[in-house]
Formats: structure tokens, C-alpha cells, sequence
């Protein structure tokens, strides 16, 4: 019986507070990085209010893309004008350009009329359509429910 006790007090003493308090695998801080797995673990954010944009470096890019030179060896050696095809295929893109602005300002045109002529309805028929589009909504939403899902290894990993 002394021996059981001295065992309990060896167990209590040096394996249940030698490890702490238990510690939530959902809540990661800066020191429980999973070292044994590599640098950086990026299946999940390392630590709580992780800065992905310090990690991404998203501040320091450019706004435009750097202008480059043009590519000729020897300097002063690229053509001086344009070349006769390359004009006439501006001047196409250009007709185009046009083409398509003129079509989109007909196609608004044609929506302004079919909103002069479409019927106004009453208070009441649009309360009753939002009511049906809110009662449709919520059954899409009940239908689509998403389930918290995880990778199937995860409780395979060894989170320390």
C-alpha cells in the first residue's frame, strides 16, 4: 500500500505537473509553432493575429508594373516609326473600341425604356414578392448549411 502511494505522489509529481494546464490545439500563440514539422506550417496561421500581409509582403509591391527598357542590344537600334501594319492595327482597336462603347450605351438606352414602360406595382404585391424572396432565401440558406469540416489526417497530427 506504501509503495501504490509513493507511486501516486511520483505520477502526480513529476508527469501530470510537469506538463501544465491543457492547452486548446484551436488557439495557437507565437511560441506553438510546430517546430517538428517545418518552419512554416502554412495548413493553418501559426499563432493568433498571425499578420499574413508582413508575410505576403503585400505593402511593399509596386502599385504599377517597373517600366522596362526596350530590348536592344546595341543602344539607338530599335525602330524609329511604327511600321504601317502595326498603325492599322491600332486603327482597328481603336474602330472596335468605339463599336462596343456605342453598343453598351444602346443596350442602357433600351433598359430605360423597358423601365419607362414596365407596370409599378402596389405596396402590398411588393411586400408579398419580398416575403417570398426572404421565406426562398432562408431554405437556400437551411439547404446549404456548411459543416465545419477538417482534413481527415488531423487528428493524426501531433499538435504541441
Amino acid at each position: 500500500m506504501i509503495w501504490f502511494s509513493l507511486f501516486c505522489l511520483h505520477m502526480f509529481a513529476c508527469c501530470v505537473e510537469a506538463h501544465g494546464p491543457p492547452i486548446d490545439l484551436l488557439i495557437h500563440e507565437p511560441n506553438d509553432r510546430p517546430h517538428h514539422v517545418r518552419k512554416h506550417n502554412l495548413h493553418r496561421p501559426p499563432y493568433k493575429r498571425y499578420d499574413w500581409y508582413i508575410h505576403y509582403r503585400k505593402d511593399e509591391r509596386p502599385d504599377e508594373p517597373p517600366t522596362r527598357k526596350s530590348h536592344d542590344r546595341l543602344p539607338g537600334t530599335t525602330a524609329a516609326d511604327l511600321t504601317g501594319a502595326v498603325v492599322g492595327d491600332k486603327q482597328k482597336a481603336t474602330q472596335l473600341e468605339e463599336l462596343e462603347t456605342s453598343a453598351r450605351l444602346n443596350k442602357v438606352e433600351q433598359w430605360k425604356e423597358q423601365l419607362a414602360a414596365a407596370p409599378v406595382l402596389g405596396e402590398q404585391e411588393t411586400l408579398r414578392i419580398l416575403f417570398e424572396i426572404e421565406q426562398l432565401a432562408k431554405t437556400i440558406l437551411e439547404a446549404r448549411k456548411i459543416v465545419k469540416r477538417r482534413s481527415k489526417h488531423h487528428r493524426r497530427r501531433r499538435h504541441h
